[in-house]
């Protein structure tokens, strides 16, 4: 048991053992000086953002919510724009109960951080007793549409799609709620694979977006904010149904993510949107293609991954290990970089390179099911006994049972691969017993 769990045990009230105790003892006293040092610095430099914002999330996670609010705002009065501050002030009023107060705070705090994993669970929670709220009154046909939206929107956020479109279907919006109902509802058909249907309310979310004009709200201002990931919506709902077979042309939905680059103003989800186009390319072994929607990734984030592969493909091999030891060097922990040039060394013939990258992935702990096969093939091209070739075989084997997923980092088709090395190796395991 470490520190943090034997501490979570004594804040539980259990007991420790006298081995236990030491721990404790070792790893509480410098915790409690030190925020303790905190706190009396907080008082010290009530304006201090750091310190107080430090200070303020120890309160909370010690469960020691008085004041917490007074402590923010001091900071708030000369840092008002503070992440931090404004994050725990949120969290503070969602712990008094204030829900809808710190669900209009939690989206404004979303709109610079979409993907903030702290937000997304306190907008959840709040979520959680807005639609306790709201659903009673829906139920007994008491919400207008303000309400009706309000209720859609948090059973979206909290990934109940189904109650959700249920409830959409159920009304036309007025002019009012039109572009906030398309929009709304294009997502979650988006976020089922229900592309086409998707697309009937995506495109006039994005004509509507197109007409709007700055009046100085902030609900104008967000809707208008929207554009260019209206255009991402409607390119990958189109890429979804032509790489599924349907009619389409891929130009046209890279024409959509240039405009949706071009329109967005945050910096991620430009490279987020490139990233798409990328992987559309490679689906479709367009490596040159690929290469290119990399180079502008690389232009808008030297740190990009993904165009080491498309240089394999490619022929580019010195473009590879450059690629492969800028990756690792700023993302050592990612296993994609370290595939790739192994991919290149047993297209070589050089399994001696083979087997220091495994060990350095290893190291690194870099893991994944792509780097997993790579280590058996290595292991059954290496092996000099019927052990390692089972060693390998009980790898491929892992990988099997555990099945291709939409979240796997390998295409389907790619992860056929597993069973023809199995195959493989099988039948030099037969040769061998004869």
């Amino acid at each position: 048991m470490n520190a943090q769990e034997i501490i979570a045990k004594a804040d539980r009230g259990e007991g420790l053992t006298e081995e236990e105790i030491k721990i404790y003892r070792a790893a509480v006293k410098p915790q409690k000086h030190l925020y303790g040092k905190y706190g009396s610095l907080a008082k010290k430099y009530p304006q201090e953002e750091r310190i107080v914002c430090c200070y303020g999330r120890y309160c909370q996670e010690k469960d020691t919510w008085d004041g917490t609010i007074a402590l923010y705002d001091a900071v708030l009065e000369a840092h008002p724009e503070s992440f931090l501050a404004r994050t725990g002030k949120m969290e503070s009023i969602l712990h008094e109960g204030r829900y809808r107060e710190a669900r209009e705070s939690i989206l404004d705090l979303l709109e610079e951080s979409p993907v903030d994993e702290r937000l997304v669970a306190d907008l959840n929670k709040a979520n959680v007793y807005v639609i306790a709220e709201l659903e009673p009154k829906y139920k007994d046909s008491l919400l207008d549409q303000d309400g009706l939206m309000e209720l859609a929107w948090c059973y979206y956020q909290n990934s109940r799609f189904e109650d959700g479109i249920a409830l959409m279907d159920g009304f036309v919006p007025d002019e009012e709620h039109y572009l906030d109902y398309h929009n709304l509802k294009g997502r979650i058909f988006l976020t089922v694979n229900k592309d086409a249907e998707a697309l009937e309310h995506l495109v006039p979310w994005l004509h509507a977006i197109q007409k709007l004009r700055p009046d100085g709200t902030k609900k104008t201002t967000r809707q208008m904010a929207r554009l260019g990931y209206a255009y991402y919506t409607i390119a990958s709902a189109k890429a979804d149904l032509i790489l599924d077979g349907q009619e389409g042309s891929l130009l046209e939905v890279m024409d959509y993510i240039e405009k949706a680059v071009e329109a967005e103003q945050d910096f991620s989800q430009k490279v987020s949107y490139y990233h798409t186009a990328a992987d559309i390319w490679r689906r479709k072994k367009e490596y040159a293609k690929m290469f290119d929607i990399c180079d502008k990734i690389i232009a808008l984030d030297p740190q990009y991954l993904l165009r080491q592969e498309a240089c394999l493909y490619l022929g580019r091999y010195q473009e590879v290990i450059n690629d492969y030891q800028r990756a690792t060097a700023l993302y050592p922990y990612h296993a994609r970089p370290y595939c790739t040039l192994i991919r290149m060394y047993l297209s070589f013939g050089e399994q001696d390179r083979v087997k220091d990258i495994l060990q350095l992935a290893k190291e690194n702990g870099a893991n994944s099911d792509e780097l997993e096969l790579l280590r058996a093939r290595y292991i059954a091209i290496r092996a000099k006994s019927r052990k390692d070739l089972e060693k390998a075989l009980s790898i491929l084997e892992k990988l099997e049972k555990k099945g291709w997923s939409l979240q796997s980092e390998m295409d389907e088709e790619e992860w056929a691969e597993i069973v023809y090395r199995k195959a493989q190796i099988l039948t030099r395991l037969q040769e061998e017993t004869r």
